[in-house]
């Protein structure tokens, strides 16, 4: 695209010369991808079958890349006893926190070299991590590194940094075409071929005639101490 043209007698830089901006596609260029066990192993082969330029390493090679996809979290997809639960019993839950601690520190440790490099868009994908259509079951280590994703897009923009959240029922050949559509989206997942996006809506209103009580019991509001919390408190009480 280009910005108008501006008539020489505004004066400036932009009178002088014409600027155009381009955005090259986000699957473009050389992909590195981090990941060391299986499940990441084959997801890199259906990545190349597909026609993405990509090979596998460590962060350390991020140098000489566009992008990174860290495939560290399709590891822990195969842990016992924590797919499909909201809640896991001890053990389960011992697993999957001794599960989690390889990837993780890799994906830290990814961010911190990233970081140091000045940038490099990294694309951290997961498979069942999220509900993005009604009725999914959610796998509960793969949410793990879904909210990493956010915490790295606040806490280091330059890294452009992105969650991709594969189908189920899929493998990472629809990744190739999710990366060229995802443009400037932070979050995204992949269903049935088609690229899905979070989007706020509003919501209809649900009328009811029955009052809002508050003498059942204590009632704990949060918010904020400085605007609608103290309002709300206030009208409650």
């Amino acid at each position: 695209s280009a910005l108008p043209d501006v008539p020489a007698s505004a004066g400036g830089v932009l009178a002088q010369q014409r600027v155009l901006v381009a955005r090259r596609p986000a699957a473009a260029g050389r992909w590195l991808a981090i990941g060391s066990g299986a499940a990441s192993q084959q997801a890199v082969q259906q990545l190349a079958a597909a026609g993405l330029d990509v090979h596998a390493g460590a962060a350390a090679d991020a140098a000489g890349c566009d992008g990174v996809l860290f495939l560290g979290a399709l590891d822990v997809l195969d842990v016992p006893g924590v797919l499909d639960v909201a809640v896991v019993d001890a053990a389960a839950g011992a697993d999957m926190l001794a599960a989690l601690e390889a990837p993780v520190m890799a994906l830290l440790d990814t961010v911190r070299a990233l970081a140091e490099l000045g940038g490099r868009r990294l694309v951290i994908v997961t498979r069942a991590a999220e509900a993005a259509v009604s009725g999914e079951a959610v796998h509960a280590a793969g949410s793990v590194f879904r909210g990493l994703a956010r915490a790295v897009a606040l806490e280091h923009p330059e890294l452009h940094c992105a969650s991709v959240d594969l189908d189920p029922a899929g493998g990472a050949q629809a990744l190739p075409a999710a990366l060229a559509r995802l443009g400037s989206e932070d979050q995204a997942a992949v269903r049935d071929g088609r690229l899905l996006v979070p989007r706020v809506e509003q919501a209809a209103a649900r009328p009811t005639d029955k009052p809002l009580r508050f003498d059942g019991g204590a009632c704990l509001i949060t918010g904020g101490l400085a605007g609608v919390g103290l309002a709300v408190a206030r009208w409650a009480a």
